[in-house]
């Protein structure tokens, strides 16, 4: 269908907007994607655009099996993912939009199920759900794609602030719905102290409450390199479990990570790895939040544990949270680390009051050293991986 005037003063106004987006479609509503490029000035928000149209592509967009691949739940679940992948992608702008639209369409077969559409959009507070059930039997398949294409539109406007619209040019027997609602989406919690983990899996998706893993690797991540790799591997086989990275968006020594740095860095374990994003800097709090987990750790980091300095009490304050980890059942597994004078440090240089040697365990030198430096790295400027 060719553009007419009403619809290209809409996407011009939507191209306007000072926005960024990603948006992904399944089961159609593919002609707003058309026409969303087809005016000019559509590169200035939109970032991506991802057509997952079998059953096993939307599984793998999402991270995992929906409960239905057509309702308002996925729409969400779309909707979320598109946000993350947008924030990813542009890392820092003040409005990202995720936006998403699936459908069951006219098709070469009869649905014995409804014709319809669930569209939605998520900034990062509000999420926007329109639904559209069709009159089933009375358009054609780009009829029904139209209309739900012009739904997926509207909704964007209505996402973006905009008074313009397009009529939908709704039948007797269509249904159409709509659903606000304020939900700060779990990054925003975690910076905002409503919750202090939440867990990336592997495809991205954040959770809220996920399992407690048995084994932890904390790091600050910048940048990921094959030595964060090899020693979780090598932790994996002497624990008999797998092991999670742990990125902390405040430290002790640094200042709190920015948003856009804590998506950059999370960016690098999307779709292999199990990421923790906390806001637990000591190991006292870490342990509050993996209790009974072993903390898969070099030794320069197993000193600074060891550290009076970093406690407000001092030495008194080593053995409190030394305590805390053995009452959360807690244990460190310590790997060698070469230091910056080529000298190699272990956990045997470690003093370690002999009432808590049983919470460290040392990986044989053997087996692993810690000889990379995310530091050198990226004073070298070199590749991560």
């Amino acid at each position: 269908m060719a553009l007419d005037e009403e619809l290209t003063k809409l996407i011009t106004a939507i191209h306007q907007k000072d926005c960024r987006g990603a948006i992904v479609v399944t089961g159609g509503v593919v002609q707003a994607i058309a026409w969303l490029l087809s005016v000019p000035g559509g590169s200035r928000w939109i970032n991506e655009v991802t057509i997952p149209y079998s059953a096993h592509a939307l599984e793998d967009y999402l991270g995992g099996r929906p409960e239905h691949y057509c309702d308002e739940t996925t729409a969400e679940r779309m909707a979320r993912r598109a946000r993350e992948r947008a924030a990813w992608i542009e890392r820092e702008h003040d409005l990202v939009l995720g936006i998403s639209a699936t459908a069951a369409l006219v098709t070469d077969r009869p649905k014995r199920g409804e014709h319809r559409c669930h569209a939605a959009t998520w900034d990062g507070t509000t999420l926007r759900v329109h639904s559209l059930v069709l009159e089933k039997g009375t358009r054609s398949r780009p009829e029904e794609d139209e209309l739900c294409s012009r739904m997926l539109l509207n909704l964007i406007a209505e996402s973006l602030g905009l008074t313009e619209r397009v009529a939908l040019r709704l039948r007797s027997g269509d249904r159409f719905t709509e659903r606000h609602q304020a939900a700060p989406g779990p990054l925003w919690r975690l910076f905002h102290g409503a919750t202090r983990r939440i867990t990336q899996l592997p495809g991205g998706a954040l959770q809220e409450d996920a399992p407690v893993p048995k084994a932890v690797l904390p790091g600050s991540f910048n940048p990921l390199h094959e030595g964060h790799i090899a020693l979780a591997r090598v932790a994996a086989d002497m624990i008999g479990a797998p092991v999670h990275f742990e990125l902390s968006v405040t430290n002790v020594d640094k200042p709190r990570l920015s948003g856009s740095e804590v998506l950059r860095r999370a960016a690098q374990f999307e779709w292999w790895a199990t990421l923790e994003l906390t806001d637990a800097p000591l190991f006292m709090q870490k342990a509050d939040l993996f209790p009974g987990c072993t903390f898969v750790v070099g030794a320069d980091t197993a000193e600074r544990i060891l550290e009076p300095r970093y406690y407000k009490d001092g030495d008194v304050g080593v053995l409190e949270a030394l305590q805390h980890l053995a009452a959360r059942k807690c244990r460190l597994l310590v790997a060698a680390r070469r230091r910056p004078d080529g000298t190699i440090g272990t956990l045997r240089d470690l003093k370690i009051p002999r009432l808590y040697e049983p919470l460290f365990q040392e990986i044989p030198l053997e087996r692993f050293l810690y000889d990379i430096s995310s530091t050198a790295i990226r004073q070298a400027g070199k590749p991560k991986l």
